[in-house]
């Protein structure tokens, strides 16, 4: 994963929860703020390449839900997101919601009920959900029972990388010493062995930053596991936002 993308998938502009809909296409979540710049722009552009590269062509075929928490939005900005979303989309049969607000909905009589068109979004409350979702495959922001850590998730791609690059920076050192084994000249082994020592280093620090992302991500499974089993032993005590 490319640092930029890594960087952008950390704003949580839009993530995958890991619900689907009712006729069983994937959900994806969209964040999005009073505003529309060109760096929120740049990270919604560079999330959604990377979440769609991540899916089969089977999924995508089926179709995509996207749905936008523009509660915290103006209808004005709304729009805005959604023509641009449908752009990030093209080629690809998607049903957008827009969720906004209950104070959204005093001013306006309008109700999800109206029918969808092409390009139109379906523009309803977060309470008015239950019509189209099913409640354990939304987040718990979105007034759902899906449970998603969503650190773990991006610490668990980093780790990828990670691990990647440490079997590429191995593989280079295998080549570099075996390149020497073979022609290495007198005059050039303080040069070599400077070089051989620098590729080393990088072995070394790749090996330690996999092992410390692999210990932080056991640490926030087991974290989580905790969570989870308190959660399922007080779940009559507990408040349905923390269930």
């Amino acid at each position: 994963m490319e640092e930029d993308v890594l960087n952008a998938l950390q704003t949580r502009t839009v993530y995958l929860p890991g619900g689907f809909d009712r006729n069983g296409k994937v959900i994806f979540i969209v964040n999005i703020v009073n505003d529309l710049q060109s760096w929120q722009r740049k990270c919604l552009e560079l999330s959604v390449t990377y979440l769609k590269r991540s899916l089969s062509d089977l999924i995508l075929q089926k179709g995509l839900t996207i749905i936008v928490d523009a509660q915290k939005d103006t209808a004005r900005i709304s729009r805005q997101h959604a023509r641009f979303i449908y752009g990030l989309f093209r080629g690809l049969n998607i049903t957008l919601y827009l969720v906004k607000s209950e104070g959204f909905w005093e001013k306006h009589v309008e109700t999800c009920t109206k029918s969808y068109t092409k390009e139109e979004p379906i523009i309803l409350s977060k309470a008015r959900l239950t019509k189209f979702f099913d409640m354990h495959n939304l987040p718990e922001e979105l007034g759902g029972s899906l449970q998603f850590n969503y650190d773990l998730w991006l610490q668990q791609h980093e780790f990828e990388k990670c691990y990647n690059n440490t079997l590429t920076a191995m593989e280079n050192l295998q080549l570099l010493l075996q390149s020497n084994k073979s022609t290495l000249r007198p005059t050039e082994a303080d040069a070599e062995l400077k070089k051989c020592a620098q590729v080393q280093a990088t072995v070394h620090n790749s090996i330690e930053a996999t092992m410390d992302l692999d210990k932080e991500i056991k640490r926030q499974q087991k974290y989580q596991q905790i969570i989870d089993a308190f959660r399922h032993e007080h779940h009559q005590y507990l408040s349905p936002a923390l269930t």
